[in-house]
């Protein structure tokens, strides 16, 4: 499962190509509206839904579960992102995902005069009217993406980079739609499940960071059997019954049926996996489940080193 990033221009056919590239591949898109709804609507009052909607810098401030805003979110789409396929379109999508190797970054752009063109056709004003339209509307992208992750250099993130003025809207969806299906052909590749030891993660390298594999070591250590994120439980739906917010555990072991998270990484995302814990606690009270901090996690080690 992954996400397509498209970041556009105003007046470069983003939302209209963004929707056909989803529709094509099945899967839902997202936009800034859904995603304030999905995610942050249920959790914060009106008033600060409507700062957020007018100030991208409140995106920085704390919401209950202690993270800002903008790290909660970050949580929520690669969370949805492991569960399914999504397009999405602005958002600075390409920056929320920038660390995500199985996502996909599409920019879109034209030249200037044919967008604002585009914009008062589209918008059936006169010419003046749309130029302030495009510029008002490249500014506020620039500035939302800026506010949350600083200055950017344009072109650096993305896997393609397709001119609107030069390809037809439907070109144009069939070449992102063909480059995803070819990065998803090689992820299918390396999704080979992990099992058992160390040589078997060397040759499949699934295992996201040195703490996982310092983890693996750990196992293989004191011959334990394990299995790397082999199940996903779902914890929160929608009113639609759509899963908005999923666990999956690091590892497995099956001789004690236990799963264990690790927090080693992402510290500030442990309130986050503490709630998804609880969630699942509750859901699934069969399950064994608990989570690994970083102080158990480095006592663990230095006994380990003790033991080499």
């Amino acid at each position: 499962m992954a996400a397509i990033t498209i970041a556009r221009n105003a007046g470069s056919y983003g939302d209209q190509i963004s929707r056909d590239v989803a529709s094509k591949l099945n899967c839902e898109w997202l936009d800034h509206d859904i995603i304030l709804n999905r995610f942050i609507a249920p959790i914060v009052n009106t008033e600060t839904m409507n700062m957020l909607r007018l100030s991208p810098k409140y995106f920085l401030q704390e919401t209950t579960e202690g993270l800002t805003f903008k790290e909660f979110l970050q949580g929520a789409l690669h969370e949805l992102a492991g569960r399914q396929d999504f397009v999405l379109v602005g958002f600075a999508g390409f920056l929320f995902f920038a660390d995500d190797p199985t996502a996909t970054h599409v920019r879109l752009y034209a030249d200037r005069q044919l967008r604002i063109e585009r914009t008062a056709k589209e918008r059936q004003c006169q010419f003046p009217v749309a130029a302030q339209f495009v510029q008002t509307k490249d500014r506020q992208m620039r500035r939302f993406a800026s506010a949350l992750f600083g200055e950017q250099e344009d072109g650096e993130h993305y896997h393609l980079n397709l001119n609107t003025g030069k390809v037809t809207r439907n070109e144009a969806v069939e070449t992102i739609v063909c480059l995803f299906r070819e990065r998803e052909k090689t992820r299918a590749l390396d999704a080979m499940p992990i099992e058992g030891s160390l040589a078997q993660q060397q040759a499949y390298p699934l295992l996201k960071n040195e703490s996982e594999i310092e983890f693996a070591r750990l196992l293989d250590h004191y011959e334990l059997e394990w299995r790397y994120e082999p199940r996903t439980f779902p914890v929160e739906w929608d009113d639609e019954g759509r899963v908005t917010l999923a666990f999956s555990p690091d590892f497995y072991l099956p001789r004690f049926n236990l799963y264990l998270e690790l927090t080693t990484m992402n510290q500030k995302y442990v309130s986050l996996k503490n709630r998804k814990l609880k969630q699942l606690k509750s859901l699934y009270p069969d399950v064994n489940v608990r989570i690994v901090y970083k102080r158990d996690f480095q006592a663990m080690m230095e006994r380990f080193e003790e033991e080499s």
